[in-house]
């Protein structure tokens, strides 16, 4: 309970830094909850360019420390729309100006734009997670667009991302899951 006060406290911090760089302009909210799929769960993302902001080629957001996903696991996956790239490492360097936490154990996914200037709804972003249930504090993400005068803009800000169960929950789970299989095996 104090790790999660702490981590709150610190992305609440990290969020108040980050209001003087600038506000949220390209904005990834999930939508709807997780889909259940082999191996876990895709996380879906709408991601706009907020009023008065303009992605141009280059521009890009790294979601830091997205629980659950690795690149290594058969059934990870990211999808993005077009003219958009995905990549993911454990170490990712924050846009100038910024100062996300970045815990080098979790993968970062960085999303970049590689085509024209455009504004509005940027398109729907998929992440693969082993976790399902959305985390109580939010996640961080930043990175970088343009003002509707073209000058570069860095940004940081929260959205939902996965939540790490915690490990009294698993052996409550797996205790379940032992009553439920003896009860089987006795019928």
């Amino acid at each position: 309970m104090h790790m999660k006060k702490l981590f709150t406290i610190s992305a609440l911090s990290v969020i108040a830094l980050g209001a003087s760089v600038s506000h949220a302009v390209i904005a990834p909210n999930l939508v709807g909850s997780p889909d259940p799929t082999t191996g876990g769960y895709l996380w879906t993302y709408q991601a706009d360019a907020q009023a008065g902001s303009e992605v141009a080629a280059g521009d890009f957001f790294t979601m830091y420390d997205f629980s659950g996903y690795d690149p290594t696991n058969p059934n990870a996956s990211i999808a993005t729309p077009a003219q958009w790239v995905a990549t993911a490492s454990l170490v990712t360097p924050p846009p100038p100006n910024t100062n996300p936490p970045d815990d080098a154990a979790i993968y970062n996914i960085t999303f970049q734009y590689t085509g024209l200037t455009t504004t509005g709804t940027l398109g729907n972003f998929t992440i693969f997670s082993t976790y399902g249930l959305i985390s109580p504090a939010p996640g961080i993400y930043a990175g970088q667009d343009h003002d509707d005068s073209g000058q570069l803009l860095q940004f940081i800000s929260t959205t939902d991302t996965p939540a790490v169960p915690e490990p009294a929950s698993l052996g409550l789970l797996s205790g379940a899951c032992v009553v439920l299989c003896r009860r089987r095996a006795q019928r």
